[in-house]
C-alpha cells in the first residue's frame, strides 16, 4: 500500500493523508498545539497535494483511477465536497503558488503531464493544459524570485522545467545538463 501525504502550513496547520481507503484529515486545535485524531475526508483519491490560498483557505487535490478531484475549505471549519477536474487519472500531483498567489497544480502519470492554475488568487481554476509527457514522479517549488520550478523524474533520469515569465515556461530539460540518477520503474 502506498501512502501520499500533503501538509498545508498556516497558523493553524492542517495535514491530509491519502491511501487505499481514501483521504484522511487532521488539524491542530490551536497554533503550535495538539493535533486532532484522523478523520475520514472522503474517497477523493490516493495521491494528494495541498496548498494554502492567499485568503488562507486550504485546497486539496487528489488523483484516482478516474481522474483528479479537488476539495477546498469554504470556511475555517467547513469543506466543499470532492469535485472532479477532468485531470489525468492515476497522477502524481504537486502544487505551488505563483508570485501573485495563484495556486498551480501539476499532474503527471507516465503518459502525460498537465497543469492548471487559478485564474486569479483565490479564484476558480483554468482547464488542464498539456505540460509534456515526461516522468512518473513530480515536485514543484517556488524560487526566491517567485517563479515556480517543477522537477520530474522517470526511468531516464531527472528533468526540470521553470517559469520564464508569469504564464510562460521553459521546455523540459535535464537537471544540470545530464540525466542524473534514473528512477526505477515500479
Amino acid at each position: 500500500m502506498r501512502i501520499s501525504k500533503a501538509v498545508a502550513v498556516r497558523a493553524d496547520t492542517s495535514r491530509n493523508a491519502g491511501g487505499a481507503d481514501g483521504v484522511h484529515h487532521s488539524w491542530q486545535t490551536t497554533p503550535s498545539g495538539n493535533w486532532t485524531g484522523w478523520t475520514t475526508f472522503g474517497a477523493g483519491g490516493h495521491r494528494i497535494a495541498a496548498r494554502v490560498n492567499v485568503d488562507r483557505r486550504i485546497e486539496v487535490v487528489a488523483s484516482t483511477d478516474t481522474g483528479v478531484f479537488h476539495r477546498w475549505q469554504s470556511s475555517r471549519t467547513a469543506w466543499s465536497a470532492w469535485t472532479g477536474t477532468d485531470g489525468p487519472a492515476n497522477s502524481e500531483l504537486t502544487s505551488a503558488r505563483t508570485m501573485d498567489g495563484r495556486v498551480e497544480v501539476i499532474a503527471i502519470n507516465g503518459v502525460t503531464a498537465a497543469r492548471r492554475w487559478q485564474t486569479n488568487p483565490n479564484a476558480p481554476s483554468s482547464q488542464w493544459q498539456q505540460f509534456g509527457t515526461v516522468g512518473t514522479e513530480i515536485s514543484a517549488a517556488t524560487n526566491a524570485d517567485g517563479r515556480i520550478e517543477v522537477f520530474g523524474a522517470s526511468h531516464a533520469g531527472v528533468y526540470h522545467r521553470w517559469q520564464t515569465g508569469f504564464s510562460s515556461w521553459s521546455a523540459w530539460s535535464w537537471l544540470n545538463s545530464t540525466a542524473g540518477p534514473a528512477i526505477p520503474s515500479t
